[in-house]
């Protein structure tokens, strides 16, 4: 992970090496398509049923552009005229495609119809929540809606239309992937489109954009966080799973790489270091970048938060090198611009969140790890309670930053529940007390404020938390002082018996 010059819109492709995306059959994971037998790639699935045109059908565009735009009116009685229109219009079929074409208008020159895209994803949005898949207006328009939606997903601006198609894509996916299993082209169409992406091929050669194409592939993870079959005592990882991870997260190791590199290059140059200024390329580019990897890190904690794919055990050992180096440097970079630096902190964060996961469901995977992973999450924690310790009133403590700091000491609780992983900790103890947990526990000068504002919602925030988790852990809050006082807790108790689990 040393310094690397470049630019990302040189091209992944060239600096990964080439990568093969789809070595497995998608029908044998995904099951035969319902509505349609024939398997077509991205383009091709677009092109052989004349894209969304074709789906519009008799659907009057243009008066459609002009119904959305009256729900942006200030007038009530305008909005819920044009909203029963449109409740009307959603039972004709070419309903969807007609959305698709207002939502592709997105990029156009036209600021009247750019203006209809964000209305129009928020009526695709509901109709694909209130209707699929079974009270679609025609069950043939299923398999076009769903593979124009991840087409227009990987190509849209960036912002509320991404965000609107993404979750009306986890819906498509929840039912006809992970329910169904009935959409097999699924996995060529969104390897080829990672293939064909800006930063793969070129910005100026590709529509399709990599943040976007990660975005479609962060949604299709996100059904397997949770187990399928909780009630199952060992669940092995689903095979569609095991598939997108063959197919999609091992070719992408190679661009985590590259984005980690950048993010730490980045933070070094900020921090002063000259080889590392050299060696950036583009700083203006790196607050997008750092959400790249902000992406891809959650794919990879997506997939690890449940189940260990198979095929995802021979190159974890690479994945956690790159995290483990993030965590490293991680007291180190700065957020001063909210910005800028939002991206690289939720990045961090996602880090944390990632091997807090895999220490409680896949341990003897990561114990090679753990020494490092705990030397690291303790430094960050100290140095993020004694920033806080320090900052004023007029400058709190950011969220990420917070969040960051309990994520440490949960981490660190995660580990002591065992006899071996206190044994672990247990010669640190007392450098861990005086550099992280005492600070965290201090009150600062954004308490007082805290305090004054609301005493019950202050304390409720900052005593020990009440709960049948061992570590105290809860993923609703986020409080440094909550977490370093479980912590705490938890070592006692671990001590006075002996350190046995």
């Amino acid at each position: 992970l040393g310094p690397t010059k470049g630019s990302s819109s040189e091209g992944f492709a060239s600096r990964i090496g080439a990568r093969r995306y789809m070595e497995i059959d998608p029908v044998h994971h995904f099951g035969a398509d319902l509505t349609n037998q024939t398997q077509q790639h991205f383009q091709a699935a677009s092109d052989a049923k004349g894209g969304t045109d074709a789906m519009a059908g008799p659907m009057d565009v243009a008066r459609l552009a002009a119904l959305l735009h009256e729900t942006t009116a200030a007038d009530a009685s305008r909005i819920a005229a044009a909203e029963r229109e449109l409740s009307a219009a959603a039972d004709h079929a070419g309903y969807s495609g007609a959305l698709l074409q207002c939502i592709g208008a997105a990029n156009a020159p036209d600021a009247h119809a750019a203006a209809v895209a964000i209305p129009a994803a928020a009526a695709l949005h509901n109709f694909v929540r209130n209707r699929w898949p079974n009270r679609l207006p025609s069950q043939q328009e299923r398999e076009s809606t769903r593979m124009a939606i991840l087409q227009a997903l990987v190509v849209a601006p960036q912002g509320p239309i991404v965000k609107l198609l993404a979750e009306s894509f986890r819906i498509i996916v929840t039912e006809d992937v992970t329910r169904a299993k009935c959409w097999p082209d699924l996995l060529p169409a969104l390897c080829q489109a990672m293939q064909e992406s800006n930063l793969m091929v070129g910005k100026e050669q590709s529509p399709v954009k990599t943040a976007n194409a990660l975005v479609a592939v962060h949604t299709l993870l996100k059904p397997y966080k949770y187990f399928q079959n909780p009630g199952s005592e060992k669940e092995a990882a689903p095979p569609e799973l095991e598939a997108i991870v063959k197919a999609l997260l091992e070719p992408l190791l190679g661009m985590l790489g590259i984005l980690a590199t950048g993010t730490l290059t980045a933070a070094a140059a900020e921090n002063g270091d000259p080889t590392a200024a050299a060696a950036q390329h583009n700083a203006a580019n790196q607050p997008g970048n750092d959400a790249l990897l902000h992406t891809l890190l959650k794919c990879f904690h997506h997939t690890v938060a449940a189940y260990m794919p198979a095929a995802m055990v021979p190159s974890l050992q690479r994945w956690l090198e790159v995290l483990t180096k993030i965590l490293e440097q991680a007291p180190t970079f700065r957020f001063e611009d909210e910005r800028v630096h939002a991206p690289r902190g939720k990045a961090v964060k996602r880090v944390i969140q990632a091997m807090q996961s895999l220490v409680t469901r896949h341990r003897r995977h990561v114990d090679k790890f753990l020494p490092a992973v705990c030397t690291h999450a303790a430094a960050l924690a100290s140095a993020l309670a004694s920033r806080r310790l320090s900052s004023g009133a007029d400058s709190p403590t950011p969220a990420v930053q917070s969040r960051q700091c309990a994520l440490c000491f949960d981490l660190l609780a995660r580990v002591s529940e065992t006899a071996p992983g206190y044994k672990l900790l247990a010669p640190n103890f007392g450098r861990l007390l005086e550099s992280a947990v005492y600070p965290a526990l201090c009150a600062g000068a954004e308490d007082e404020a805290d305090w004054e504002e609301d005493e019950e919602e202050y304390l409720r925030r900052n005593l020990p938390a009440d709960s049948d988790d061992p570590t105290g852990f809860n993923e609703e809050l986020y409080a440094p002082r909550q977490s370093a006082a479980n912590l705490l807790g938890l070592l006692a108790e671990r001590g006075s018996a002996g350190g046995s689990a």
